[in-house]
């Protein structure tokens, strides 16, 4: 009986582990993604203050314009950041927030940047 008993446990056991094999895979690239934002950490963590202190009443278009030269200060001091890909909803964002707003129909790049603004305040 006891035989029995641990062969079911081990096939059970067995079953369980081939299911989560494809699990392996999406945990590698979600451990990439996020050792490349912890090692732009810093220099994102950095613009993002850099916006909501200074951009708020500019234009879309300047704003832009300033992220990429903040980024590219940043460079040349040697600080790491998401240069070329810097959001300030990835970096400030909460994602449940950003989806209402989607759902609402609003556009989601000028949206995103609002209410981020407004969740920090």
């Amino acid at each position: 009986m006891c035989d029995h008993l641990s062969q079911a446990k081990l096939e059970r056991a067995e079953r369980l582990l081939s299911g989560l094999g494809g699990e392996r895979t999406r945990w590698t690239a979600t451990t990439e993604t996020l050792a490349q934002a912890y090692a732009s950490l810093d220099g994102d963590c950095l613009i993002a203050a850099a916006v909501i202190a200074y951009m708020g009443p500019f234009t879309s278009t300047f704003r832009e314009e300033m992220v990429t030269r903040f980024a590219q200060l940043c460079s040349e001091r040697g600080v790491p950041c998401g240069a070329g890909r810097f959001s300030l909803a990835a970096v400030l964002g909460q994602p449940v927030t950003i989806r209402q707003v989607s759902r609402l129909g609003v556009r989601v790049r000028v949206s995103v940047s609002r209410s981020e603004l407004s969740a920090c305040f």
